[in-house]
C-alpha cells in the first residue's frame, strides 16, 4: 500500500492498544475476584464454582465499565462531562458504577444458583461481594486515572523499576508544535486557547495511539512523541503518525473553524539516536531523557520555519526508514544545531 491508503486505514492500531488494556484490566480483575471466591467458600466444598461464580461477577462488571473508562476517554461528547462541576460528575459516576455492579452480582447469582447454594436476598455475603467489587473497581480506576496522566507505558516501568537506575536507549523522537501560536493565543485569550490546545494535542494522541507513540511530555504548544526504534521504523509508524495527526485535524476542520475560529496546523522534526532515560525528581517524579538526540529533534524544528515546510527528518533517520510510495523526499541544507560542530544533513516529507 502506498501512504495515503495506509493513512486512510488509521485507527485499527488505537483500537488494538485499547483492546489490550481493557484484556489486561479485566483478566487481572478476574483472576482476584477467582481467588476471593474461591478463599471465602474453601471450607464449604464448592470453592471452585464460588471462584468461578467471582470471575463472571468481574466480567459482568468490569468489562463494560472498564471498556467506558478506556474508549471513553477519547469520546468527545462523553468527555464533556468531565467539564461538570466535580461533585456532580463524581455522583453520576458513583450512581452509574453501583447499578452496573448490583446488577452483575445478581446476575452471577441466577447463573450459579444451581451449584452453589446461596441467598439471593442483600445479605452479609451481598455487602462482603459487593465491598471487594467496590475495591476492584477503585483500584481500576486509579490504574487507568494515573496511566493517563503519566502514560500507560511510562506507569508500566515506573511500577517495575525499570528506570531506577539511569540506562541508555536507542529511541525515535517527533517533536510537534503548532504553528502561529503567540498570535493564536493573543487572540483567543489565554482561557480559548488553553481549549484550543487541547483539543489539538487530543487529535495528536489519537494518531499516536494508532501508530503505537508514547506521548513523553507536553511542553506548552509543543509535544514530544518517542518510540523504542524497532517500532518507530517498522512500517515507518514514526513518519506516517506527523502525517496521520495532520489529517485528523484537518478532518475536524469544520468544528475548529466554529468552535475557535482557526484551524490548527503544525510543524514537526523526527530524529533518531541514544538518550539516557531514567527517573528524575523527588517530590514529583517522572521519567526524563537526557542527551543531545532529543536536544537536535527540537532545534530541527527551527529548521522545519527557516525552510518553510511541515515536516522534516534527519538524514540519520532517513538513511534507516523504508518509506512507503506516496512520500515526496526533498534534501533541504545541512541545519546548525546549537551545542553541535557539525551540521545535521535532513530532508522535508510531503504526501505525493
Amino acid at each position: 500500500m502506498n501512504a495515503r491508503e495506509i493513512l486512510a486505514t488509521s485507527g485499527a492500531g488505537r483500537r488494538s492498544v485499547e483492546t489490550r488494556m481493557i484484556v489486561t484490566i479485566c483478566g487481572t480483575v478476574a483472576a482476584a475476584s477467582f481467588v476471593f471466591g474461591y478463599v471465602r467458600a474453601a471450607d464449604h466444598g464448592h470453592a471452585i464454582f464460588s471462584g468461578l461464580q467471582g470471575v463472571a461477577n468481574a466480567l459482568l462488571a468490569a468489562a463494560p465499565l472498564i471498556g467506558f473508562e478506556i474508549k471513553g476517554q477519547r469520546q468527545r461528547p462523553l468527555a464533556k462531562l468531565r467539564r461538570l462541576p466535580f461533585a456532580l460528575f463524581f455522583a453520576l459516576k458513583v450512581a452509574v458504577y453501583l447499578v452496573v455492579i448490583v446488577a452483575s452480582i445478581v446476575i452471577a447469582r441466577e447463573l450459579f444458583a444451581g451449584v452453589v447454594p446461596q441467598s439471593m436476598g442483600f445479605d452479609e455475603n451481598f455487602r462482603e461481594i459487593l465491598f471487594f467489587a467496590a475495591l476492584m473497581s477503585l483500584g481500576s480506576n486509579l490504574v487507568i486515572e494515573i496511566g493517563a496522566l503519566v502514560g500507560f507505558g511510562a506507569l508500566r516501568r515506573l511500577l517495575t523499576g525499570r528506570y531506577f537506575r539511569p540506562r541508555r536507549e536507542e529511541l525515535v523522537f517527533a517533536v510537534i508544535d503548532m504553528a502561529n501560536s503567540t498570535s493564536t493565543a493573543e487572540r483567543l485569550g489565554d482561557l480559548e486557547f488553553h481549549a484550543l490546545l487541547n483539543d489539538f494535542f487530543a487529535d495528536i494522541g489519537d494518531a499516536a495511539y494508532d501508530y503505537d507513540a508514547e506521548i513523553h511530555k507536553y511542553v506548552g504548544d509543543e509535544v514530544i512523541l518517542s518510540w523504542p526504534v524497532s517500532r518507530g521504523l517498522k512500517e515507518s509508524r514514526a513518519v506516517l503518525c506527523v502525517f496521520a495527526a495532520a489529517q485528523g485535524i484537518k478532518r475536524r476542520a469544520a468544528w475548529y473553524s466554529a468552535r475557535f475560529g482557526i484551524v490548527p496546523t503544525f510543524r514537526a522534526a523526527l530524529h533518531v539516536g541514544s538518550v539516557a532515560a531514567g527517573e528524575i525528581g523527588q517530590q514529583r517524579r517522572e521519567i526524563a531523557y537526557v542527551g543531545d538526540t532529543l536536544n537536535t529533534a527540537s532545534r530541527l524544528l527551527d529548521a522545519a520555519r527557516d525552510a518553510g515546510r511541515d515536516l522534516v527528518v534527519s538524514k540519520a533517520l532517513l538513511d534507516q526508514l523504508a518509506l512507503p510510495a506516496g512520500l515526496v523526499v526533498e534534501s533541504l541544507p545541512p541545519a546548525e544545531a546549537a551545542g553541535k560542530r557539525e551540521k545535521v544533513a535532513l530532508a522535508a516529507l510531503s504526501l505525493a
